[in-house]
């Protein structure tokens, strides 16, 4: 692919002597002659070809000698030239030629260079064995230093404070101020050495034969690779990112500088010298110029994307289009949209979509590829004047429609399936510049809108007002999450979405994804309908048990929003009846449990079991407005062994609510109990050494709980608990009930009669007693009533006692 095209400037008729070398200064071409002219012509500064062609004029000449003109260097500052003829560096004017001072002279030199990168205008001058270093100010050269310098510079080129200089023999990097010299090791062999100076001060040398090398200015080898030429160059240029070499094969060499290769050859006979200025470069004959002209921009820019050479084409619009130009942001956002349609030609969409994303491009533009994603009826008329573009299945299939055109009907099979994964391809893709443009919107930073009219940007037939934007762009982002499972859908309905019902509810029911659909229903306030779906999702006879808990949970939180009793009793049942304990949570009014438990209790009745405390004296108001007792009923109708709803509901009630119904205090209590006794017949023997509510598994969870609940509660039928506690194993349980009853002789006498310990019956006496009822007299009365009496016999003769027995007793 040609970069370059050569335009002949001045031919032989108007140059009448033979070239020896050139400069180029705005809109100025100097020509130094063998014969010691200094020529001065006129050419066009349009980098049109067709302007630029064959426009040199001649305005002016100048004798410098009778020898060739060796170098020529315009000073732009001054609009002056310096001209090294016969040994003599001296200083002309631009626009007349003639030489500017008889003083300002520089005599003896091989060689001169200007530092590329100074603000000041500074040169260094071979003289034999010598570096000498001046400031130029008008019409006068200042001596800065002279270095000595092993050999006679024959190339040179200078950035910063480094000098690059070849010799015969070898390359040296010199620092202007320090003096410290360092030699390169790359071999000339009698090769003439050459030394230009490139892009980011590093340095392009021609070592053996036909190789160029990059070395940075510290003298270590540059990142980037040695480049070959095919002949030796006799000069070299530099233009952009491009490295022109003037071979000595009538041939002009130009390579790529980001990867080293060879992109164009161009024929120039007797090729003779080259300079690059103002970004032009120019090459001479001893009897023509000619200019490089690079291809217009907006062409090379095309012709570079449809090769697909992307990285290429970014670094000619960086180095075209100056970073101050108003253009270049307009220009880098229509460089990302062309480079990424480049990419989608070649059915790369997701390095498309990376392009896209920084561009400008519209949505509609790259939906028009997916028809079935488009709200047709929010577009009107507008969609009928779009452009007419297949879908991205023709799309797909035409471009691959050579392939399948060569390979055998045998692997049409595979070659269809090949279709399908591009399209794939293209969907997924499709995903992440929505979700970049949404992005886009949602912030309000929309870089396509962002432009000012000055940017001259065109309005786009494919933009649309963004309150529609938004609800396309939403729609078209919940289809292809749906069709990909994609993690992004829970955060897109989330995040309140734009679009309605209407727009995907045809697409969620013909795909019947309808959890998706009972999400959206309940998104936009049809509370009925999403229950109605979630219901049949929760029963069908298909259902995963996950698709069936999460319809029950999320049947459970539209139903705690709501409080509507209505929707409560409707939709509670089918929950009720597959997962009750999720069913108990809608009259609990609890969102959320650890799912993990398996005990027949919630986590409030396991911190109660292990810190007992007393019913809180304030009140949570509950969250579900029901008539209690109806809704006991309701639960007792699906109440299962291993699901005590009717427990849960009463424990929320009482422990959560205060409430403090007599009736619902004793059913507790009453099922506490049954649920013990069930565990553990009544008539079971008692196991003294157990502490009570310590027994193992969960007869020790529910004696606890009886026994906490026995001693916290004061709103229970106390009677009517003893009833079914007397004649029973649970002592502890009637000790407690007696005391609440007041009928504390029986306690007592029950503590007694189980031989409980000293200190059990008297913290009972502590606890119940006071001066107008001293228990701790009871308590003396049942030990009295428990002795038995003494019999005596009345009829044993009285005798009278022997002395000595008297005396024993005595003692």
């Amino acid at each position: 692919m040609n970069v370059f095209q050569l335009v002949p400037l001045l031919d032989e008729v108007l140059l009448t002597h033979k070239l020896e070398t050139i400069d180029y200064f705005d809109g100025q071409l100097f020509v130094g002659t063998k014969n010691g002219l200094l020529l001065r012509y006129s050419i066009s500064r349009s980098t049109a070809p067709e302007e630029m062609a064959n426009s040199a004029r001649l305005l002016c000449e100048h004798p410098v000698g009778k020898k060739p003109i060796e170098m020529i260097r315009s000073l732009a500052d001054f609009r002056q030239l310096l001209v090294m003829s016969e040994g003599n560096l001296t200083v002309h004017s631009m626009d007349t030629l003639e030489q500017v001072s008889a003083t300002a002279v520089l005599r003896g030199i091989s060689l001169f260079c200007l530092n590329e990168t100074s603000s000041r205008c500074l040169l260094c001058v071979s003289i034999k064995r010598k570096l000498v270093f001046y400031a130029y100010s008008p019409a006068e050269f200042q001596l800065i230093r002279e270095l000595p310098f092993p050999d006679t510079a024959l190339s040179m080129a200078w950035s910063g404070h480094v000098l690059c200089v070849g010799t015969k023999k070898e390359y040296m990097l010199v620092h202007d101020e320090t003096a410290d010299a360092r030699s390169l090791p790359i071999p000339l062999d009698k090769f003439p050495p050459c030394v230009k100076l490139i892009h980011g001060g590093e340095f392009l040398l021609m070592g053996q034969e036909s190789v160029g090398i990059f070395v940075k200015s510290d003298g270590f080898p540059s990142a980037k690779s040695t480049l070959s030429w095919s002949k030796r160059p006799v000069d070299v240029a530099i233009q952009g990112s491009y490295v022109i070499g003037l071979l000595s094969n009538h041939t002009v060499e130009i390579f790529n500088m980001r990867d080293q290769k060879v992109i164009q050859t161009v024929a120039f006979s007797q090729g003779k010298t080259l300079t690059d200025q103002d970004n032009r470069v120019f090459l001479a004959s001893i009897n023509a110029v000619s200019c490089l002209s690079l291809i217009p921009f907006e062409q090379h820019m095309k012709k570079l994307l449809q090769g697909r050479r992307i990285s290429e084409a970014l670094d000619l619009l960086n180095h075209s289009v100056e970073p101050t130009d108003d253009n270049k942001p307009r220009m880098l956002r229509n460089f990302q949209k062309d480079a990424g349609w480049a990419l989608f030609e070649d059915l790369k969409f997701s390095e498309a979509v990376s392009y896209f994303n920084n561009s400008d491009l519209e949505p509609l533009e790259m939906l028009s590829f997916y028809p079935d994603l488009i709200l047709e009826r929010l577009l009107d008329q507008r969609l009928a004047q779009l452009p007419t573009r297949p879908n991205i299945r023709q799309f797909v299939a035409s471009k691959l429609a050579d392939i399948i055109e060569e390979e055998p009907s045998s692997q049409a099979e595979s070659l269809e399936e090949r279709i399908n994964d591009r399209v794939q391809q293209a969907r997924r893709s499709l995903i992440d510049f929505l979700e970049n443009r949404r992005q886009r919107l949602s912030t309000a930073t929309r870089v396509a809108r962002d432009l000012s009219p000055a940017t001259g940007r065109r309005a786009s037939q494919f933009e649309v007002e963004p309150t529609v934007l938004k609800r396309i762009i939403d729609s078209a982002l919940l289809k292809l999450y749906v069709e990909f499972e994609h993690s992004g859908l829970s955060a897109l309905l989330d995040s309140h979405p734009d679009f309605q019902l209407e727009d995907v509810e045809t697409f969620l029911t013909e795909r019947r994804k309808l959890t998706v659909l009972a999400r959206v229903s309940h998104l936009f306030g049809e509370d009925r309908r999403a229950l109605e779906l979630w219901r049949r999702i929760g029963t069908e006879e298909t259902r995963s048990s996950t698709q069936s808990i999460q319809a029950a949970e999320e049947s459970l939180a539209i139903l705690l929003a709501k409080n509507d009793s209505s929707l409560i009793w409707e939709f509670s049942d089918w929950i009720l009846k597959i997962h009750p304990a999720i069913g108990c949570r809608i009259f609990t009014g609890q969102p959320r449990i650890d799912s993990s438990s398996t005990h027949m209790m919630d986590n409030r009745s396991k911190n109660r079991r292990n810190n007992p405390s007393p019913i809180p004296n304030g009140s949570v108001t509950p969250r579900i407005n029901l008539p209690v007792h109806d809704v006991l009923k309701h639960l007792l109708k699906y109440e299962q062994p291993s699901e005590p709803l009717v427990e849960r509901y009463l424990e929320y009630l009482i422990n959560d609510t205060n409430n403090m119904e007599e009736s619902l205090h004793t059913q507790l209590a009453l099922r506490y109990l049954e649920t013990v006794l069930t565990l553990r017949p009544r008539t079971a023997p008692v196991t003294s050494a157990t502490v009570p509510g310590s027994e193992p598994g969960m007869l020790g969870v529910y004696r606890r709980k009886l026994l906490d609940f026995l001693q916290r509660s004061n709103s229970y039928h106390s009677s009517s608990v003893l009833e079914k506690v007397k004649g029973s194993w649970l002592t502890d349980e009637a000790i407690i009930l007696y005391g609440k009853l007041q009928r504390h002789r029986e306690a007592l006498e029950l503590l007694v009669e189980n031989k409980s310990s000293d200190e059990s019956v008297e913290n009972y006496c502590s606890l119940y007693g006071d001066a107008d009822n001293p228990l701790l007299l009871t308590l003396l009365q049942i030990y009295l009533s428990k002795l038995k009496p003494i019999a005596v016999d009345t009829t044993a003769t009285t005798t009278t006692p022997s002395p000595s027995k008297e005396k024993e007793k005595e003692k």
